[in-house]
């Protein structure tokens, strides 16, 4: 009998990230089928669908889109070489997102029931999935990053970068996260000296930095019309020209913790962005 249980408890552990894989996929396509496009995912499609060539494409997305690029270059590409069908927004965006979800099945250090619980939770089951936007790329990216540096940080350096590169181009929220990511990397370098000479790749160590610095450099070129050249439309002049107070500051800085570390929403239709502690202070 113990052999037995023994036995399936192999097979369960085996193919756990297959069934809870396959389950999350299920789920979802019986529910993007129902969604309805946002006008912010049916903007992001036009952009990389109306675009005559690449030159307008990127012209077009630094007018005024406040996102990086690399959702929206997947999108033409698929919308100019593959099909023109905004529905198949939805299925390249499920694609991502299920390719995450696997990933973090299958190598996160997590109890199951805690594997599970977050696959399912709303962010990622639903606005992460469902809603076809670029942040299931970041969450894609973070989790290459955490698998690779599990293994060996120090063999995957060069791939640690690509993963922090793509990361960045993903959206603004991705971008700061891979900083932080890459600061904890540093850390760890600085800390562990003696192998890292040890294991010292002049490529990988060449290379890394360049390929991070570049993933700031188009940032920097897709925002840098926003932040300067708008006048008093700014970024940046929205932080000037504004008188500065320490009690909205404060505020805001509260409810941005509230709404991160207790996502309890309030229970009506109208939902969304609203937090039930936030509003209750």
């Amino acid at each position: 009998m113990n052999n037995r249980k023994e036995y399936f408890k192999k097979i369960y552990d085996k193919y756990f990230p297959f069934i809870f894989a396959s389950l999350f996929l299920l789920l979802v396509i019986v529910l993007v089928i129902k969604h309805e496009f946002w006008r912010d995912e049916a903007m992001a499609w036009e952009i990389a669908n109306v675009a005559g060539s690449l030159k307008e494409f990127v012209k077009n997305i630094r007018a005024e889109y406040g996102h990086p690029y690399l959702w929206n270059f997947i999108l033409y590409i698929f919308s100019h070489y593959i099909s023109g069908n905004i529905e198949n927004m939805k299925y390249i965006h499920v694609s991502i997102s299920v390719a995450a979800v696997f990933l973090f099945l299958k190598y996160s250090p997590f109890q199951k029931i805690l594997k599970i619980l977050f696959i399912f939770g709303y962010y990622v089951f639903y606005e992460y999935t469902i809603i076809s936007r670029n942040y299931s790329l970041g969450i894609l990216f973070a989790v290459i990053f955490c698998i690779l540096y599990q293994k060996d940080k120090y063999k995957y350096l060069i791939f640690l970068s690509i993963a922090l590169f793509f990361m960045g181009q993903s959206n603004l929220f991705a971008f700061f996260i891979s900083i932080s990511l890459l600061i904890i990397l540093m850390i760890d370098l600085f800390k562990e000296k003696i192998i890292v000479k040890q294991k010292f790749n002049k490529i990988s160590f060449t290379f890394s930095p360049i390929i991070f610095l570049t993933g700031i450099y188009f940032l920097f070129f897709q925002f840098n019309s926003m932040l300067f050249n708008n006048g008093n439309n700014s970024l940046l002049s929205g932080l000037f020209v504004q008188p500065f107070k320490i009690s909205e500051f404060l505020g805001k800085i509260s409810v941005g913790l509230i709404k991160a570390y207790l996502p309890i929403f309030n229970i009506n239709l109208n939902f969304w962005n609203n937090n039930f502690f936030a509003e209750i202070l």
